[in-house]
């Protein structure tokens, strides 16, 4: 797969505590996002970021129209725009967008003067970025559209160990994204807008001791469970995850089963 931009994006550290879901979405892409945002709880604690393709001469409705689906606040991004917890932040027409530490980023779409087509990838941009400053506090959703925007970005969340989550190819309006994304096998689940919703919601509220405390008996994972699977990862994919803090890898265990269960 070509490179897709990934911006301006400088090393900056994030919140910490603080989850970022962007969810990318295109053509058909609305009735999914309102019911997505019906479904998901107002008092999640993480920050919703939606990126669209849209034209730089289109007139969004898309906050009034959220607004009826949500008690969460809903921000048209402006520059430098600081992300806050139980909101939703929207990108502007003819815009690309990045996050860097907590603040948002607007940019200029760049076109090819050589020809008459415009080929950007917003949702790859956001991602990949989202990825950067978020690690495994990132989340990106693709929801119905055409195309492939969201495949390299959904990649980029994975590797920095991120959840990757994708819409139902056969429920979506247009398949086009989801299945670009699928075809990746980095996705972590593929489900209906209500099921995505709550495992968003269950990704997100997942026990915080899991983020501070060492495994104990309490816990899902002792130290001598967490050292036998390191054992057995070293010696069978070559893996070393000694290093690890056992509070690390008990909270990505514990995490990655939660994606897999619901």
């Amino acid at each position: 797969m070509p490179d897709r931009p990934t911006g301006n994006i400088t090393d900056s550290t994030a919140d910490s505590n603080l989850f970022v879901v962007g969810i990318g979405a295109s053509a058909g892409g609305l009735t999914a996002l309102e019911e997505l945002f019906d479904r998901l709880p107002s008092d999640s604690g993480a920050a919703f970021v939606v990126i669209q393709h849209l034209s730089p001469d289109f007139k969004s409705l898309m906050k009034e129209l959220l607004e009826r689906h949500t008690d969460m606040r809903i921000y048209r991004v402006t520059q430098g725009m600081k992300l806050q917890p139980n909101s939703v932040y929207l990108i502007p027409p003819g815009k690309n967008l990045i996050v860097e530490a907590n603040l948002l980023r607007l940019e200029e779409r760049k076109k090819d003067k050589k020809d008459k087509h415009e080929f950007n990838f917003p949702i790859d941009l956001f991602f990949a970025s989202l990825a950067k400053n978020y690690q495994e506090k990132a989340i990106g959703v693709i929801l119905s559209g055409t195309g492939s925007d969201g495949t390299y970005g959904l990649r980029a969340i994975n590797e920095a160990e991120g959840i990757a989550l994708v819409h139902d190819p056969e429920a979506a309006e247009y398949d086009g994204m989801p299945l670009s994304a699928i075809a990746t096998e980095v996705v972590n689940q593929v489900l209906p807008v209500a099921e995505l919703a709550e495992l968003i919601y269950q990704c997100i509220i997942s026990p915080p001791d899991f983020l501070d405390v060492e495994s104990t008996e309490n816990n899902l994972l002792t130290y001598s469970s967490l050292k036998k699977i390191s054992n057995l990862l070293a010696q069978t994919e070559g893996i070393d995850f000694s290093f690890y803090k056992t509070s690390t890898m008990s909270r990505r265990i514990h995490r990655r089963d939660i994606v897999l269960v619901l």
